[in-house]
């Protein structure tokens, strides 16, 4: 591999022709895509430079799918995305049908980083379909190794298994070899089998020395240093993180490094050396927060462009019913011409010319659907990283039970983003737990929870306002002044519903306020709902509220008390023999079912009941139930 790298970084001479200096350049990006990413880059930037002034359609391709490819492993999605659609459509100019099944692979990868897993398991095996009609069994092999991967970030132990022994016999009939060693390794991770995970992981970086591929490499250490420190081999499991840090850091693998700061901060944890856990951890949550704002700017213009995108599509519909009937007019036309001139040259003549403009127009309608399934598939793209954006705003449910360890939150949106919301601070010894309904689902709700979460942070967190209801009261003017709802009647209605608890576990008391959201306490199969106030926070409701203040209630409560905070979606969905609203009744009868078993544990039922309950129907609204044992 050396000599052959020195070979390609041979600077190519003046007498070099265009084509063999793009294929050079292709070369080298091929060699270095994984060992050294920025080098890579620059060479699939000079072959597209050189490719585009050639009109080397082909090599446009490999270049754009290249530099695609980059954007992903550096975790710059959304580019890689852009990159990859433009390959496409340069493998499908030229005709290239492995080419686009490639582009299939590499789009299901970055689904799969998105958490879109769905969508990444539909592209791996269309690409599976393509390439065995081409015959190309090597990538069939990729396909049904990304299959795996997906099935088992989706913890779904036993497809992954089938698409490994799928991988294992394909490549036993066809000769061809990628190695599932990795996949096997981080399988038996997440099944607790640590001795056969390090085996594994140890023999995929034996194998990886031949492959010179430096992110699967780096992949299987950090995979390995988690089984070191579920084996308490605290020192073993630094040393490893540290021999690849220097190159994550060099490479700019940002979705690496925060894996490293993560697990740093869980073996300084376990070693009870918090201020060095902290540090990591704050590294951790500052290169997340330097990444989410790196990328907010764009994605929230994308999500704006949907509206856009939306205004172009129906233009496009326009175009096209104007076309067509354009077509029928020109049809009815020639008919008459034709039956009045009864004229054979004529006839053939007019045949001719309505056949030509027929033609004319399928390659404008085609054209124009192209132009529509890309500016959805745009619209689409934008959205799901949308949903990203929306639930790295909450907390962990994971995480959440390091606070209250018998608790559950079962988040189910109507659309892909949502306008329900929860949000949690702990303030001394003390938790702040809030549900939060916003106007509207889907997009305008989703940037309607973002301005809750900023001021709900910004009330609690940097005014210090921890009694529940002059928070609720202070959300309310903050909404109302950031939505200039006193001048704009067409925010007038913007608003959102809200429960918040104060949480005292030391004294055993709920500090409460809400703006239409009741919570309920279930002690001893005993319901009791605490009402809120019946006013929302913002919108029109700012002139009926005025300077008044919602009201907090404190309510003492006996230990393994169950608190259960929720929005309007699961007790409004229709449903049941008679199709109706679920409503109060039995929905607090399903809570106290609830309250008799272990909340940690509870999450299927709810899901399993509200499923049950809504049958055929589509769900009306978004939903959001959190429960925990006091």
């Amino acid at each position: 591999m050396g000599a052959k790298l020195d070979q390609f970084h041979e600077e190519p001479n003046e007498n070099t022709s265009d084509s063999s200096v793009i294929k050079l350049e292709l070369q080298l990006s091929d060699s270095l895509l994984f060992y050294q990413p920025d080098s890579a880059l620059e060479h699939a930037e000079r072959a597209l430079e050189l490719a585009k002034r050639c009109s080397d359609t082909l090599s446009c391709a490999e270049a754009y799918n290249n530099i695609g490819i980059v954007a992903t492993i550096k975790g710059k999605y959304l580019t890689g995305t852009e990159y990859f659609q433009e390959a496409l459509y340069h493998y499908e100019a030229a005709g290239n049908i492995e080419g686009a099944s490639k582009i299939l692979n590499n789009l299901g990868v970055i689904y799969q980083t998105l958490e879109n897993y769905q969508k990444s398991i539909q592209n791996h095996r269309e690409g599976v379909a393509l390439d065995l009609k081409l015959n190309n069994q090597k990538g069939v092999a990729t396909s049904l190794y990304n299959i795996a991967v997906a099935y088992l970030d989706l913890k779904k132990l036993d497809s992954c298994w089938h698409y490994i022994n799928r991988l294992n016999a394909h490549q036993n009939i066809h000769e061809v070899y990628i190695t599932p060693t990795p996949i096997i390794g981080a399988l038996y991770l997440n099944e607790g089998k640590l001795d056969s995970a390090q085996f594994f992981l140890e023999k995929a970086l034996l194998e990886n020395e031949t492959e010179n591929d430096e992110t699967r490499r780096i992949s299987s250490i950090l995979s390995l240093s988690e089984v070191m420190l579920k084996q308490g081999r605290h020192s073993i499991a630094l040393q490893k993180l540290e021999s690849i840090e220097n190159s994550i850091q060099q490479n700019g693998f940002n979705d690496q490094l925060m894996m490293v700061y993560q697990t740093k901060s869980d073996i300084y944890q376990d070693l009870k050396q918090f201020e060095k856990a902290l540090m990591y951890k704050e590294a951790f949550i500052n290169l997340k927060d330097s990444l989410d704002e790196l990328n907010n700017y764009n994605r929230m213009t994308e999500l704006n462009a949907k509206y856009e995108s939306e205004k172009t599509e129906k233009e496009l519909a326009e175009k096209e019913a104007l076309l067509i009937e354009q077509q029928i007019n020109q049809d009815f036309k020639s008919r008459i011409f034709i039956i009045t001139i009864l004229c054979f040259v004529v006839i053939a003549s007019i045949l001719l010319i309505s056949f030509l403009k027929k033609q004319k127009t399928n390659q404008i309608l085609n054209e124009q659907n192209t132009e529509i399934n890309k500016q959805r598939q745009k619209i689409i793209s934008s959205i799901n990283y949308a949903k990203k954006i929306q639930n790295s705003i909450l907390m962990p449910e994971k995480q959440m039970r390091r606070f209250l360890p018998d608790s559950f939150v079962y988040f189910n949106p109507k659309d892909i983003v949502s306008g329900d919301f929860y949000w949690f601070s702990q303030i001394g010894d003390k938790y702040i737990l809030a549900t939060i309904d916003c106007t509207g689902h889907g997009v305008p709700g989703a940037f309607m929870s973002l301005i809750a979460n900023a001021k709900l942070n910004k009330v609690v967190n940097e005014k210090r306002i921890y009694d529940p209801g002059l928070i609720l009261s202070e959300v309310h003017h903050e909404v109302f002044k950031s939505l200039n709802q006193e001048e704009s009647k067409s925010s007038a209605q913007d608003g959102m519903d809200m429960s918040l608890c104060v949480i005292d576990q030391a004294n055993r008391r709920i500090s409460f306020a809400g703006a239409q959201n009741s919570i309920y306490l279930i002690n001893e199969q005993e319901a009791k709902e605490i009402k809120a106030d019946s006013y929302s926070i913002g919108g029109n409701m700012y002139s009926t509220l005025g300077n008044a203040s919602f009201n907090t209630k404190h309510i003492s409560y006996k230990q393994g008390t169950c608190l259960f905070m929720f929005t309007d979606g699961y007790l409004d969905q229709f449903g049941g023999t008679e199709n109706k609203k679920l409503n109060k009744s039995r929905f607090k009868e399903m809570l106290i079912n609830l309250s008799s078993r272990k909340l940690s544990q509870a999450k299927f039922g709810v899901e399993q009941y509200f499923q049950n309950w809504k049958g055929a129907n589509k769900q009306i609204d978004d939903v959001l139930l959190i429960g925990t044992r006091l």
